[in-house]
């Protein structure tokens, strides 16, 4: 600990200048020592981020003279070193991440700093050798770590282009086969769908409960709904970045053939992967099935996610190599996605996907008649919805006991959507 504070002279005052040869060495240097310290301390010192007695833990966090160190001495360069050329802003992010895995409430040191824009624009970057584009899973963890801070304003991350970045980011990784950005990326955009769904329901009570209110309503009751529509059109334009055809090919072949440092990671990154296509079909609506339908790859990929729901997957290659797989408070969050899961029930995920899946064509179906003639063309996955509703398989016969299909299976959930699709017919 008493190493921290001489390292830190190294950014102080103008002693360094990151254009020149020996001070970026002398600074990578630095940067590398103070994160490993940092590391060690914090692994072998108190936990600040459970999520009960908050206030307590930022008021220990405040006088722990690690947290005082970085937010004093650290945190004051960022500006700088997000900003500054590789591999400068990737080591930055990773001592962050460090930090904020600690202890989430640091967030809104990050937020005070007005960092959080230049994290979003580092998710991608330009490789210094090849020229190349290369997405950064360190960025993306951090803006996880944002996003899961209970009092991020998700509306004005959108400002910052956050969806863009984020679908830019996913299919670099896809191109670069960087494995281990999926598990991060796919929080993150989850997060950010599961706003604006939330919206979506809150402005449809706002409308409701003004509607029921007559004649005699107040003008508060009115423009309050007014208002959150005029957000919600804002947020839909943002989020309509999704719809692009290969970012949906990308979401489709990790419901296949998922790729992640661990195969918890891929079941992970696997049922994200179904979550955002459902959440962007319940959000985007038939822009969003007119893409999936449309495109026989798509098809074709979750058609291979369905026959193969109980496979054993593997783990993908990791073009970030080098990063010590552990075990952070990301990792948690990510792993209870549902406060029904067991932690490492991969039979669980492997449910979840399909009946996400399942449900995503039912919602399709329900959007429009159009979309069961689309999806009563493609043979091969008539096929596969058949022998989905028809199997003996147990864990196709568990029901769920959560969420929009609670009380069905995936066996249930098949024949629902197998209905639709023979009434059309």
């Amino acid at each position: 600990m008493h190493l921290l504070p001489s390292l830190a002279s190294v950014f102080a005052g103008d002693t360094i200048n990151i254009s020149t040869g020996l001070g970026l060495d002398d600074l990578l240097l630095a940067l590398r020592m103070v994160g490993d310290l940092l590391t060690h301390v914090l692994r072998s010192g108190p936990d600040y981020g459970s999520e009960e007695g908050d206030d307590v833990s930022l008021e220990a966090m405040m006088i722990d003279p690690t947290f005082t160190f970085f937010q004093t001495q650290m945190l004051p360069k960022y500006s700088a070193l997000l900003t500054g050329p590789d591999p400068l802003p990737q080591l930055a992010l990773k001592i962050l991440f460090t930090v904020l895995d600690h202890n989430v409430q640091f967030v809104s040191k990050v937020e005070d700093a007005r960092l959080v824009r230049k994290i979003v624009s580092c998710l991608t970057s330009k490789n210094i050798h090849s020229g190349e584009q290369e997405c950064s899973v360190h960025a993306a963890r951090v803006l996880w770590c944002v996003l899961c801070w209970d009092q991020t304003s998700i509306l004005k991350i959108h400002t910052y282009d956050v969806v863009h970045r984020l679908r830019k980011s996913t299919i670099v990784a896809h191109r670069t086969s960087a494995s281990s950005c999926y598990e991060p990326l796919l929080a993150c955009t989850e997060s950010i769908l599961l706003h604006g769904c939330d919206m979506v329901r809150s402005s449809a009570e706002g409308l409701s409960k003004g509607r029921q209110n007559g004649g005699g309503t107040s003008s508060n009751s009115i423009t309050r709904p007014i208002e959150k529509l005029l957000k919600l059109k804002d947020v839909r334009e943002y989020i309509r970045e999704l719809l692009h055809l290969e970012y949906v090919e990308v979401l489709t072949s990790l419901i296949s053939n998922p790729k992640g440092e661990s195969a918890v990671a891929c079941e992970e990154v696997q049922l994200r992967a179904s979550q955002c296509l459902l959440l962007m079909g319940q959000f985007l609506g038939s822009e969003m099935y007119e893409i999936l339908l449309s495109s026989s790859e798509c098809l074709n990929n979750i058609c291979d996610g369905l026959i193969g729901r109980y496979n054993t997957v593997g783990t993908g290659n990791n073009s970030n190599s080098g990063q010590e797989r552990r075990t952070s408070r990301y990792d948690r969050n990510s792993i209870n996605i549902n406060n029904n899961n067991k932690p490492h029930d991969i039979s669980d995920r492997r449910i979840q996907t399909s009946m996400r899946t399942l449900q995503t064509f039912v919602f399709a179906c329900d959007s429009s008649s159009n979309f069961c003639t689309m999806i009563s063309k493609n043979k091969r996955l008539i096929n596969v919805l058949e022998k989905c509703e028809r199997s003996n398989d147990k864990r196709d016969l568990r029901t769920a006991v959560s969420g929009s299909w609670a009380g069905l299976s995936v066996s249930a959930l098949a024949h629902v959507l197998n209905q639709k699709l023979r009434n059309v017919k």
